[in-house]
């Protein structure tokens, strides 16, 4: 799927509430995803402290927290240390035309060791590239996410229209709305599950416990920041599952719509199987799913970058389904990811990151074509690991060749201390790095048999005799 690079465009009236300065080259980065904003920000900029504003007709906002997350936007340190922000499409303050081009005014504001801030103005302008799906569902690091088409039936009479669903920011019309919310009771119908019961709210109330309601031109919207006053946990394929169960009513023409708005996304982590990185989810969640169901396929992507079928393989990546669930597998350390080293408790070990995301679509009785899209960082922190030793030795060279490997590119070798003696202060040792292609390195390590801190034992036998250098 195409991704399109926007240029910052900073030909803005300027808000005297800030002193701006000249962007410096290189340090933002902006991208239009599938139907996300994307903005980075390399860490060498970053202060002592800085935020995100976002600017609209109603003045400028802050993004923090869970209102941040209410409102859908996301804002996390990426495995290098610079700072990302996404931003839904169809997040609060956005300029929105028609839900066909998209529009967002961004503040960078750093603050240095003195207190002074800098801003720096960003707008992000990106069109939509493949047409809204009838539901679309994102689950990000900090919200989950559904927009649905809004259907409106023909009028078969010209009575009085009661309500239309009105345009974003409306709130006379979406006073009227209703949100019917499902959360599991106390007591269990006949197949063990438990019974469902439903409280219906006003969208104002909705509001007050959390959950953005909304409605663009053509779609219904509702978000949430995970762990929600209304949301229930399940298990399905014994992954964990949290869900919003919500449908959304309003009239039109006298006629009673609902629209599904329900809402499910796995909060489980990554975990070792052998040498690589596992994860799983299920294939099927059956909060969102009414059968039959008609898979129409999955794509994997890193870092907001879909990757062909072919890469995938080239970088080890393993995608299969058992058992009802999809586990995708990934080699500790493979391309796409980031290796950061330590030492805890003495024992030299390895943590690996990965900005993974992926895009299901299917079919099922309820909707003509539904797109999930799942972002999740996957860790796996402080893996011990065993540098690997290999002894060289050739005893007709007359030295010592010790190689010790293999280390990631943050590794770097200050002492080797044999016995109590510090081998960097001695003369006639040799140490050196070994570069390979990948990336990674070895370091050699040379001595002469001659050298003082090597000592000679001469052993002798029946019929045998030699000397050994240690």
């Amino acid at each position: 799927m195409k991704v399109e690079r926007v240029l910052c465009v900073l030909l803005l009236c300027l808000l005297p509430i800030y002193a701006t300065d000249t962007i410096p080259i290189g340090m933002f980065r902006t991208e239009c995803q599938d139907r996300h904003f994307w903005l980075s920000v390399k860490s060498s900029l970053l202060g002592q402290k800085f935020r995100f504003d976002v600017e609209d007709s109603s003045g400028v906002h802050t993004l923090s927290g869970q209102g941040a997350a209410e409102c859908g936007y996301t804002m996390v340190l990426d495995s290098w240390g610079d700072l990302v922000l996404r931003a839904s499409y169809l997040a609060c303050h956005v300029d929105n035309e028609k839900d066909t081009a998209f529009r967002l005014l961004v503040w960078f504001v750093n603050r240095d060791v003195d207190g002074e801030e800098t801003s720096y103005p960003l707008q992000l302008t990106c069109p939509l590239r493949q047409p809204w799906k009838p539901r679309e569902i994102v689950c990000e690091e900090n919200y989950m996410e559904v927009s649905a088409m809004k259907e409106v039936p023909p009028a078969n009479n010209k009575g009085l229209e009661w309500m239309t669903p009105p345009p974003v920011g409306s709130g006379e019309g979406l006073r009227e709305w209703r949100v019917v919310f499902r959360v599991p009771g106390d007591q269990q119908g006949s197949d063990g599950s438990p019974y469902m019961k439903e409280k219906t709210l006003p969208v104002e109330m909705a509001h007050l416990l959390g959950y953005h309601i909304n409605t663009t031109e053509t779609r219904v919207l509702l978000r949430c920041a995970y762990g929600s006053r209304l949301a229930y946990i399940l298990q399905e394929k014994g992954i964990e599952v949290e869900v919003v169960s919500a449908t959304i009513l309003y009239k039109h023409h006298w006629t009673l719509i609902r629209v599904d708005t329900s809402v499910a996304c796995t909060t489980n982590k990554a975990s070792m199987d052998g040498k690589h990185v596992l994860w799983r989810f299920p294939k099927v969640l059956s909060p969102l799913v009414q059968p039959p169901f008609r898979d129409r396929g999955l794509r994997v992507g890193v870092e907001g970058r879909y990757l062909s079928d072919c890469v995938a393989r080239q970088r080890g990546y393993d995608i299969q389904e058992q058992d009802g669930a999809v586990e995708i597998r990934i080699p500790f350390g493979a391309e796409g990811g980031y290796i950061k080293s330590q030492v805890v408790d003495g024992q030299y070990s390895q943590s690996y990151f990965i900005d993974l995301f992926y895009m299901h679509q299917w079919e099922d009785s309820q909707w003509a074509h539904t797109e999930y899209r799942s972002f999740r960082p996957l860790s796996i922190i402080h893996l011990p690991q065993t540098p690997i030793l290999i002894n060289e030795t050739n005893p007709s060279e007359g030295q010592f060749s010790v190689s010790l490997g293999l280390f990631p590119p943050d590794v770097s070798l200050s002492n080797i201390t044999v016995g109590d003696q510090s081998m960097a202060e001695q003369v006639g040792v040799y140490l050196s790095q070994v570069p390979f292609p990948n990336g990674t390195h070895a370091y050699l390590l040379k001595t002469p048999f001659s050298h003082r801190l090597v000592s000679q034992k001469v052993i002798s036998g029946r019929g045998t005799g030699g000397t050994v250098w240690q």
